[in-house]
């Protein structure tokens, strides 16, 4: 099953092989800091590598303000037309 898919049918409570292992928030560099010192490589340094050597799923996310202008919220709006109509995420 593919992370889009599983993540999509644990919203609308449809069966999943897995849940979704999601990290929602990036870590702090004293996290990653205290993992080195525990294991994790050095050369991993980028978010999405580190992802991966974890094991989570892969995610977007976009912050949407409040008080956002109407040309902010036609490009928002153009973002997730293209996100949703893009290839698939990857298992």
């Amino acid at each position: 099953m593919k992370n889009r898919e599983r993540f999509l049918n644990t919203l609308n409570f449809k069966p999943v092989d897995r849940l979704p292992v999601i990290e929602w928030a990036n870590w702090w560099d004293k996290t990653i800091d205290r993992w080195k010192k525990e294991g994790l490589p050095n050369d991993l340094v980028d978010p999405v590598e580190i992802r991966k050597y974890f094991g989570l799923d892969r995610v977007r996310q976009w912050w949407i303000g409040t008080k956002k202008s109407l040309r902010s919220l036609r490009w928002t709006i153009r973002r997730l037309r293209r996100y949703r109509s893009g290839p698939t995420l990857g298992s």
